[in-house]
């Protein structure tokens, strides 16, 4: 029987997590430049309490966070094909492939992709907005944020689009692993 992560490469379900794919890797490259920009930011602002002048710009600090942002928002789907998240279930790693494959399918198939389509169909009118608006934050020197809250429906198709990989794949462990109990009868 094929564990997900082995099935994932091949076929069309291996198509379909291309994107995750390429997001995962966008967030990766974008790691370096955001430790970059974060120790700039932290290294200015303890000059600051030496020298008077010296102090991070506020665009510097929100660049910070959008990449942040970005990084996170990119991963979740990302994660999710890798099997990374984090489990609060103690029971899952002691229960069978099976059992396993079912609780992964009902999770995503009833709450992951009802979730995950329900942000898409809200984030997209107030990403709209923003654009219209030409939305930029507040703050002195704020940057825009309208490409940032763009970000949003964006993870979440990404995350709904792994959610469908992950429920034929666990279908297809739940459906070989019922023909194996048949032949071992």
């Amino acid at each position: 029987m094929a564990l997900p992560d082995e099935t994932s490469r091949s076929g069309r379900l291996g198509r379909l997590e291309i994107p995750n794919r390429i997001a995962g890797k966008i967030a990766t490259l974008l790691l370096l430049p955001l430790i970059v920009i974060g120790s700039l930011n932290a290294v200015l602002r303890s000059l600051g309490k030496h020298f008077d002048g010296i102090r991070a710009s506020n665009a510097m600090l929100e660049l910070q966070w959008h990449l942040y942002s970005i990084v996170f928002l990119l991963g979740g789907g990302y994660v999710l094909l890798r099997n990374g998240h984090v489990r609060v279930d103690v029971l899952y790693e002691r229960i069978s492939v099976r059992k396993r494959a079912w609780v992964d399918f009902l999770g995503s198939l009833l709450l992951l992709l009802p979730f995950s389509c329900s942000m898409i169909w809200v984030s997209i009118p107030w990403v709209a907005e923003s654009w219209r608006r030409g939305e930029v934050s507040s703050d002195a020197n704020g940057l825009p944020v309208a490409y940032l809250k763009t970000f949003v429906p964006v993870a979440f198709l990404l995350l709904a689009l792994q959610a469908l990989v992950m429920v034929a794949k666990q279908w297809n462990i739940i459906r070989s692993s019922q023909k194996e109990t048949q032949h071992a009868a």
